[in-house]
């Protein structure tokens, strides 16, 4: 067999070997080891791989849905519901900028002057910048106030507040995988007590293996029902569902000097929920 030819230093050249000069003397260099070391450092840190339970559901990404009938319906008071019968107005502006004021006693000649009756004798009361309150006697006079040609007219918009008409319970066990639409499809409301007309799943938050915030569907379902009244139960697939009522949870924000809480209150302290100021 014939050996390599020598290098220009004269000395033999080795497949694994390679010579360098240092301070003018030479040194041999073993490339096999420097060949390991690279692969050994390179699998320190080797690339994980994530691999899934083909057991574990796959869940849903729907996080919200809306029932079609209710998606550009307004809001209306049923033969069943309870006082008060609140409607809020609005002025509909194009510029913001303007700064359009509603006061009540103008607002209440506009109503008189279109002679739209049944309102309570206090009813009309101002509870933002932009924003009037009226009280009706009936739930009938608030339905009909709401489609009076008279405020497209004057550009007044008008809306039942969703807290008086709609009531919001949590649901427990509700499986991942499951699709919003197909929850609301399956249960079953008992008899006296208002339909579906959204359902919201809740997330809850996690850290992965990067560190990184994610957020994973939860088995706890929030449903809002129509009407006055929440039930305590629903049935879905023939098992029986508690409901919870839904507590919104909001931060008060209160002045050190006196009790300020504006949960619930406006800038002038009026209660928006009724659109009375507090007494005492």
């Amino acid at each position: 067999m014939e050996e390599d030819p020598p290098d220009p230093d004269g000395v033999p050249c080795d497949s694994h070997t390679v010579t360098k000069k240092h301070n003018n003397m030479p040194i041999e260099i073993d490339q096999s080891k420097r060949k390991r070391l690279q692969v050994t450092n390179n699998s320190a840190h080797p690339q994980k791989r994530l691999i899934r339970d083909p057991s574990q559901p796959v869940p849903s990404i729907q996080t919200s849905y809306t029932h079609p009938d209710y998606i550009e319906k307004k809001h209306k008071y049923s033969n069943t519901d309870n006082a008060p019968f609140i409607v809020h107005v609005s002025k509909r502006v194009d510029d913001l900028s303007t700064g359009v004021v509603l006061k009540p006693i103008k607002f209440g000649h506009f109503l008189y002057h279109n002679n739209i009756k049944n309102v309570v004798s206090d009813g009309v009361k101002r509870i933002g910048r932009n924003r009037i309150s009226v009280e009706f006697k009936s739930a009938a006079d608030a339905n009909c106030f709401i489609e009076n040609p008279a405020l497209a007219g004057a550009k007044y918009d008008t809306v039942i507040p969703s807290y008086n008409v709609t009531r919001m319970g949590i649901v427990r066990q509700v499986p991942v995988e499951w699709t919003l639409e197909e929850l609301i499809s399956s249960i079953e409301v008992p008899a006296g007590f208002g339909s579906i007309i959204k359902a919201r799943r809740f997330n809850r938050k996690s850290v992965n293996e990067n560190q990184s915030t994610v957020w994973i569907p939860s088995q706890t379902v929030v449903l809002t029902f129509s009407g006055q009244k929440l039930p305590s139960n629903i049935y879905c697939f023939f098992t029986s569902m508690p409901v919870k009522p839904y507590i919104l949870q909001l931060q008060n924000f209160q002045n050190q000097d006196a009790d300020h809480s504006f949960a619930r209150k406006g800038s002038h302290g009026v209660d928006r929920r009724s659109g009375r100021r507090p007494v005492g």
